[in-house]
């Protein structure tokens, strides 16, 4: 038996998110759809009579009477969300919270007791733009972004669509958004203006996130430390053996010489502490000399080598790069992100290891492992480069490098949800609650 009365509930809620849409058009809209006329639409047809006739007058008050009714219509909307609320209020009895009027809580009760029931809406799938990214990871949700050619940094702005659950997030608004170096290496979110839910227009994530080059959990992640020409300082070299690299490093004075001698394999760890349910990211550049093959996998293991996050990296080595990546476009860049579980260990440990080498050496520097920072609903984290950045460095290819876009496909319900709510439900592709 269901836990709770699905069928009233978006019975109820169903038209009013219709309805609440239907005015959003009525009130922004500004083309002719068939037997549509949406008010902005109207508005600017009469302009455009009384413009050319010079009635400068008439033209100031129908702008301001259109506006005024356009504005009215934000009452109603807030109307229809407080009818909702009121379901949600309902809803509350059902699911054994009584007297909760705290919308949020009451979509997280919900969310729950649908995934006991395996109850879903239809998925809001949430990307961005194919012209914004220079790589893009489906399995892990992941990639990073293309940089602005003038910037002054070489680093990487890693982003992901994932929560602290290790769930899909399908909450990102659609938008233009830019990430821009405003003061020393320190970048500015900024994105279409955070309006009131019920406001008219394209509701945005606001500005004000910052965000930093990662600090990284890893010691001499850079290698520029070591006990001895064959033992970086804080790694642990499990099989095989490694060297200092002094002649071409990505930065610094030195990088770490992966040596595949004899095809022999390799692997080295570091140990590392982190917190439960908390989305981490793991960037690092790697190069190869001529002819190395085999895969390179990248993972979080405990004390006993079990994996213990599902998330990792399986890298076809003879794809890397002969020298270090110049230019933006140019590979040599690799990066992982992944969610910790609601417990982790306390012998945890980062793992790179070859498999089936080629007798061909392969090098690595600059390794980094840091928590990321949301905004719009969107993980992301710097990783710094061989440069560090500048004022006026920015990401983003669209818009003559003005920023990036955000898509979202059309699923009514949840992007109703994420809008009003910040908040999503279980979704998947054939849901068993349709969207109106």
């Amino acid at each position: 038996m269901p836990i709770a009365d699905y069928t009233d509930l978006f019975t109820r809620l169903k038209p009013l998110i219709e309805y609440f849409n239907l005015l959003e058009e009525r009130q922004t809209k500004t083309t002719l759809d068939d037997a549509d006329y949406p008010l902005p639409y109207i508005r600017a047809q009469i302009l455009a009579v009384y413009t050319t006739l010079l009635k400068d007058d008439e033209v100031s008050a129908i702008e301001a009477d259109f506006q005024g009714t356009i504005d009215s219509l934000s009452t109603l909307k807030n109307a229809l969300l407080n009818y909702f609320d009121n379901t949600l209020y309902d809803l509350a009895e059902e699911i054994l919270s009584p007297n909760n009027t705290d919308p949020a809580v009451i979509l997280d009760l919900l969310a729950e007791a649908m995934v006991i029931d395996a109850a879903s809406i239809l998925t809001r799938t949430v990307s961005i733009a194919a012209a914004d990214y220079r790589s893009w990871d489906a399995v892990n949700l992941s990639g990073y972004l293309k940089a602005h050619t003038a910037n002054l940094g070489d680093g990487k702005l890693v982003y992901c669509f994932k929560t602290v659950n290790d769930a899909t997030d399908e909450r990102a608004l659609a938008e233009i958004m830019q990430c821009l170096c405003t003061s020393g290496e320190t970048f500015t979110f900024s994105g279409e203006p955070a309006l009131a839910r019920e406001q008219p227009g394209q509701r945005g994530s606001g500005s004000g996130t910052s965000i930093s080059p990662l600090t990284s959990l890893l010691t001499n992640g850079d290698f520029e430390t070591w006990t001895n020409a064959t033992t970086p300082g804080t790694w642990t070299v499990e099989v095989g053996a490694v060297g200092q690299e002094t002649v071409t490093p990505f930065e610094g004075l030195y990088d770490c010489e992966l040596t595949q001698a004899a095809a022999e394999d390799w692997t080295i760890s570091q140990p590392i502490a982190l917190v439960p349910n908390t989305v981490y990211v793991l960037g690092f550049w790697a190069r190869k000399a001529a002819g190395a093959t085999g895969t390179m996998y990248v993972e979080v293991q405990d004390g006993d080598d079990v994996q213990v996050i599902t998330a990792e990296l399986a890298l076809d080595m003879s794809t890397f790069p002969t020298t270090w990546p110049t230019t933006d476009a140019e590979t040599g860049f690799y990066c992982m992100t992944f969610v910790t579980p609601g417990v982790v260990g306390d012998d945890w440990k980062l793992v790179f290891r070859t498999s089936n080498g080629n007798v061909a050496n392969v090098f690595l520097d600059n390794v980094q492992l840091g928590e990321m920072v949301t905004h719009n609903y969107i993980q992301f984290a710097l990783c710094g480069g061989s440069t560090p950045f500048g004022i006026g460095d920015r990401f983003g290819y669209g818009g003559a490098y003005l920023g990036f876009k955000v898509d979202a496909t059309v699923a009514i319900i949840q992007q109703f949800l994420a809008r009003c709510y910040g908040k999503q439900l279980p979704s998947s592709g054939a849901p068993t609650i349709t969207d109106p």
